[in-house]
């Protein structure tokens, strides 16, 4: 049985929670507008009055995520301390603040962005590069002038520290670890690396 939207603005935010959760479990491909209807428990035109097509639905979920990582990149930004506490801000926000599917949305973007038609997928590319890719690199482009880290290409170090997130972002997690754990290992494993530091015994 399906149900009329309690309004507008509520059903389309729940159309986008609910798609975003299939899309990250079982991919773009591996989801039908059908199938996201039946879950949102609204009919198939029901579905198309609130977004054209499949593609539309996906990028729309793309630009709520990007809204929600500029937000926290600004507020990282602005918080007071160096490099150190902004990175640490940034990553315990993340792994805090959204939940596991909307940080699974992170790596789905990078993954599925080729699904997009080019025309929109530039589009959108420039837009996540300029907010998310770039205020990262810009947090440690400040980092490296105000020598609080060592001199590197800040765009290179932007994608490996995504490289190093991107695998706890997945739908199922990782349950092995503790997510307190997780951001404090990440945070000082990439500014300090893996070798011994002062102090510490040499096996």
């Amino acid at each position: 049985m399906f149900m009329e939207p309690s309004s507008p603005s509520d059903m389309r935010s729940h159309i986008l929670n609910e798609a975003a959760r299939l899309f990250v479990i079982r991919g773009y491909d591996g989801i039908s507008m059908r199938e996201i209807a039946a879950s949102c428990h609204i009919s198939k035109p029901g579905l198309y009055y609130y977004f054209v097509d499949k593609e539309d639905l996906f990028l729309a979920i793309l630009e709520s995520s990007l809204e929600e990582l500029t937000a926290l990149i600004s507020e990282a930004t602005s918080q007071p301390g160096g490099t150190p506490q902004k990175l640490g801000f940034l990553i315990h926000a993340i792994f805090t603040r959204l939940p596991m599917e909307r940080r699974a949305l992170i790596r789905l973007a990078a993954q599925e962005m080729n699904k997009l038609s080019p025309q929109k997928r530039e589009s959108f590319s420039s837009r996540y590069h300029a907010t998310f890719i770039d205020g990262i690199a810009d947090i440690l482009r400040s980092g490296i002038q105000k020598k609080e880290l060592r001199s590197v290409d800040p765009e290179m170090a932007t994608w490996a520290f995504l490289g190093m997130m991107y695998p706890f972002f997945s739908a199922t997690g990782s349950p092995r670890f503790d997510e307190t754990a997780v951001v404090h290992f990440l945070l000082d494993t990439f500014l300090n690396g893996l070798s011994p530091q002062t102090g510490e015994q040499r096996e």
